[in-house]
């Protein structure tokens, strides 16, 4: 007679603590560099021009680089061993940035890097789905720790460069990506499917079902684009100042971070597409409202509140969909991330001409974003019950 009950939580204990941690981290080394790694960039002397076509590389890097190095983690090397390599090369990149001076030794330092730092996300995402059948995991509670991070990066980022000089930055990041990596040698070992994905018969989506569901997710996320790169500068004219614009910018991610305690809890209300389908709706509801250039503080900070509807109640439906299929779940996962990648580069390029042509109006256009995402996910599950069925 067996007890899972007394085996099987220390197992799952032993392992969500360090998944957790090493979620938490490498979410905190993307949170320092997405907002002050352009400070790194001005204080070499880079004007925004360039400075802009800089931070284009990695973006380019990442459509192309996660794909195939996320299926390494189901071909070759194992999930786990991936993500170690992918750490261990990201902490020797960020340290080789210390050595450029140029352009080109940057670029080239910057495409390395992204080489190694794209695919992070989508093989932790991976390790973590294993864990929810193997182990028990939830998914949420885990990802909790990659938002609160991300947050808490934001606000310490701030601080600490505030009494340091820009040139911290690059081993800064160095080290937090080592210390990823050495978190990440107590993750759960790969193994072979579960129990509970035998009994169900696992078995692998249609091309057709990923292509469809890649490019909705693609629609539903890129939308977001416009929001990040152009809100700053509305709330800027509007007359708001810069503390009350990071207050209304960290308002999404608090929600965002609480929304996904209870995410378990929301998957068990709505399965991953009815799910989405929400979400792409509250993203058309969300950019149709902002396009009329709300100024109410309160109106702002309901629209920001959103954000846990329009992006993580999408990508943690995202996460169960793919935990469906335990078969080259790792590569799905790469070709959905390369597919986010690509619609949130042609999105950002649209939104610069977008916002240039008609300001706020330009969200209208994410609505749109959001309504052909709908779409798309709509047939995906069209077509995935009739896979079902045959």
């Amino acid at each position: 007679m067996t007890l899972p009950s007394t085996t099987a939580r220390p197992a799952r204990s032993r392992a969500v603590v360090p998944t957790s941690l090493t979620y938490g981290l490498w979410f905190f080394g993307l949170g320092v560099y997405v907002p002050y790694f352009p400070i790194w960039l001005e204080a070499r002397g880079f004007n925004a021009a360039t400075i802009g076509i800089l931070l284009a590389i990695p973006m380019v890097v990442r459509i192309v680089a996660i794909a195939p190095i996320t299926q390494l983690g189901d071909r070759q090397l194992g999930t786990r061993r991936t993500f170690l390599y992918l750490a261990s090369g990201a902490a020797f990149a960020y340290l080789g940035l210390m050595l450029t001076s140029d352009f080109l030794t940057v670029a080239l330092a910057l495409a390395i890097i992204a080489m190694f730092t794209s695919p992070g996300v989508p093989v932790l995402d991976v390790l973590v789905l294993n864990g929810v059948t193997r182990h028990g995991f939830d998914y949420g509670k885990i990802r909790f720790w990659g938002s609160l991070s991300w947050l808490a990066a934001n606000l310490a980022g701030g601080a600490l460069l505030g009494h340091l000089p820009p040139e911290v930055i690059p081993p800064f990041l160095a080290a937090l990506a080592a210390l990823s990596a050495i978190a990440g040698l107590a993750l759960p070992r790969d193994g072979g499917p579960s129990h509970r994905e035998e009994a169900a018969g696992v078995t692998a989506p249609s091309l057709r079902l990923v292509i469809v569901f890649a490019i909705g997710i693609a629609f539903i996320q890129g939308a977001h684009a416009f929001m990040l790169g152009f809100s700053t500068l509305m709330w800027q004219r509007m007359g708001y100042s810069e503390p009350q614009i990071g207050f209304l910018w960290s308002i999404g991610i608090v929600i965002e971070t609480i929304f996904f305690l209870w995410a378990r809890t929301a998957s068990r209300w709505l399965s991953p597409m009815p799910m989405i389908l929400v979400g792409a709706a509250g993203g058309i509801l969300r950019w149709t409202a902002m396009g009329f250039e709300p100024t109410s503080a309160v109106a702002i900070c309901l629209l920001q509140s959103s954000h846990f509807i329009t992006f993580a109640a999408v990508h943690l439906a995202t996460m169960n969909w793919l935990g469906r299929y335990a078969v080259n779940r790792a590569t799905r996962s790469g070709w959905i991330a390369s597919a986010i990648s690509a619609g949130m580069a042609a999105s950002t390029i649209l939104s610069g001409q977008l916002y240039e042509a008609f300001g706020a109006a330009g969200f209208f256009a994410m609505a749109l974003m959001s309504a052909a995402g709908f779409c798309c996910i709509a047939l995906a599950a069209t077509i995935e019950r009739r896979e079902a069925r045959a």
